[in-house]
């Protein structure tokens, strides 16, 4: 049966009718009937109108009636929903799973999942009202373009909402942040420095922003912990000798700061409760700096150093001891990593990282022998070392095979330039250093086939060994920095192929190749006190989104 349509006109019959006979009148009219003609147009009009205005009135009527039918079919579809049934303890849960994967949006975005659960229903609406968890976390990043006009309110908002629970507050005060908003953002979120629980600002290069707030006296009786990092210009304003801002958090326990700049500046001496620390990653100017005040870190634990210089202050120093430190990392220049290595005791070292800023080759056996020093300094026994392969290339670095025996695994830096070959020799030799080696990580900074036909003759070697039957090599990883011109493992590689034989016969490897291409799990799997634990972390306390930036 077909479907009638109904007849849609521009006009309604009758004026069909009257248009047809109006224009019959002015086709036959003479001079003296235009008056008549004229009158009875304008008088037509009058009625058109008045009729549009009736139809126009009728069909905004007709779309508000269609509206709230739409909402209440919304509703009853809602309820048939097994999410909209849910008691509400669980969809809080769900609720806050969401806010905290929303990984685009941040506090003065009014696409943040918050706001977005409040417009969802009228229940949704009253459950994220009365739910301070699904606020407690604020982000905001004034670098990136898409936040609102009225993002003064909505942070208001935010805060109010979150009370009365501890907040975690991240924000990222970037170049566009223009008009104030940068001052008004920090004024409004130091505002509740008595709620703060974990503080992640990043200035950039508001160096005057960042001057301004570490020279403030805060209450933060819960705060654990903290991270602030800042650019500092060649002409910015000369800081503060020292800052007493985290002075009183009696909770601190996780600190990380970062200042970037140039060579020879100075940085504000921010002063901590030193002796409750866990955690401390910092960039000190030079290890005289974090050598005055560790005799205060009485209870940490994890250090990650990345000094600036290597300039020395003279004076005369003793040894200092941290009896709980197990994990130590220290990058920047040779010098500056040896002035560090020299001056400690660490009798419960466990994990021992170093890297340098500068191409190491002719002084690299003292760096090896320092660190030989601080494990007999200390009568400790570190399991894990990560270091340049060139530490390994000299050739009485083999005298030192025995003190190396308690390292069961060892991450190797290969560099682009590096004497890999003569590492590799000594690394593989019968009698050669890290006897008890079970997993041994391999970082490349580049990728090539004679690099990893190298690589592939001494994990043979190293594996195959019958002098090493009793503990030979267990695992491998195999990682790239990203970030380089060239680094990517081909899988069907020649050299690499050798490499993954090597599972047939025990070795396991940790990563698969996909669609061509090696995958290391190694961070996926590995959980330590290092930076790559850190990186979790923070991602963890902040919710995982697309603009968190990791300085390590």
């Amino acid at each position: 049966m077909e479907r009638s349509h109904p007849i849609v006109s521009t006009f309604p019959s009758n004026h069909v009718q009257l248009l047809n006979e109006l224009q019959s009148l002015a086709a036959n009219s003479d001079v003296d009937g235009i008056s008549k003609f004229t009158k009875q147009i304008a008088v037509n009009i009058e009625e058109l109108r008045a009729e549009a205005v009736r139809y126009e009135a009728a069909a905004r009527a007709a779309r508000q009636q269609s509206d709230t039918l739409q909402g209440v079919l919304n509703s009853y579809t809602n309820t048939t929903l097994p999410i909209f049934r849910l008691p509400d303890e669980i969809l809080v849960v769900i609720a806050e799973m969401c806010a905290e994967v929303d990984t685009a949006n941040h506090a003065l975005s009014e696409s943040a999942m918050p706001w977005v659960l409040m417009q969802t229903c009228r229940r949704w609406r009253t459950l994220a009202l009365y739910s301070p968890s699904l606020w407690r976390i604020i982000r905001v990043n004034t670098g990136r373009d898409g936040y609102s006009h009225h993002w003064k309110a909505l942070l208001k908002a935010w805060l109010r909402y979150s009370e009365p629970l501890p907040i975690r507050c991240q924000a990222i005060f970037g170049d566009r942040g223009k008009f104030g908003t940068n001052d008004a953002i920090l004024h409004l979120l130091v505002s509740q420095t008595h709620r703060w629980h974990c503080v992640d600002f990043d200035f950039g290069t508001q160096v005057a922003l960042y001057h301004w707030f570490t020279g403030m006296r805060l209450h933060m009786p819960h705060l654990q912990s903290l991270y602030l990092a800042v650019t500092i210009r060649g002409d910015s304003v000369a800081p503060r000798s020292t800052s007493e801002v985290f002075l009183s958090a009696s909770k601190l326990r996780e600190v990380m700061l970062f200042n970037g700049g140039p060579l020879g500046f100075m940085q504000t001496m921010i002063l901590l409760p030193w002796s409750q620390l866990l955690e401390l990653s910092w960039s000190p100017n030079a290890p005289y700096m974090f050598l005055d005040i560790a005799p205060h870190l009485s209870s940490l634990r994890y250090c990650y150093l990345e000094l600036v210089s290597e300039e020395d202050d003279g004076n005369a120093r003793q040894i200092v001891t941290l009896i709980q430190l197990r994990h130590l990392e220290v990058f920047g220049p040779f010098a500056g990593v040896l002035q560090v290595l020299d001056h400690l005791s660490l009798p419960s070292l466990e994990r021992f990282e170093m890297n340098f800023e500068e191409m190491v080759s002719i002084a690299t056996n003292e760096a090896l022998s320092s660190f030989i020093a601080l494990q007999k300094r200390s009568l400790c026994c570190p399991r894990f070392l990560s270091a340049p392969s060139s530490l390994f290339t000299a050739p009485s670095c083999l005298a030192s095979a025995e003190d190396t025996a308690n390292i069961h695994e060892l991450t190797l830096q290969l560099g682009i330039t590096n004497d890999n070959d003569q590492s590799f020799a000594n690394l593989s030799s019968a009698n050669g250093l890290f006897p008890n080696l079970r997993i041994l990580h391999l970082l490349f900074e580049d990728i090539s086939e004679v690099l990893l036909s190298q690589v592939a003759d001494f994990i043979e070697t190293r594996f195959q060994q019958e002098s090493r039957a009793k503990c030979h090599l267990e695992q491998l990883s195999i990682e790239t920095i990203s970030g380089w011109a060239n680094t990517r493992i081909p899988g069907d590689s020649p050299s690499f192929l050798r490499i993954l034989r090597l599972r047939e016969y025990g070795l396991e490897l940790q990563g698969e190749v996909v669609k061509g291409t090696w995958c290391s799990t190694h961070r996926d799997i590995q959980w330590t006190a290092g930076y790559h634990t850190m990186d979790r972390r923070r991602w963890a306390r902040f919710g995982y989104h697309d603009w968190l930036r990791v300085h390590f």
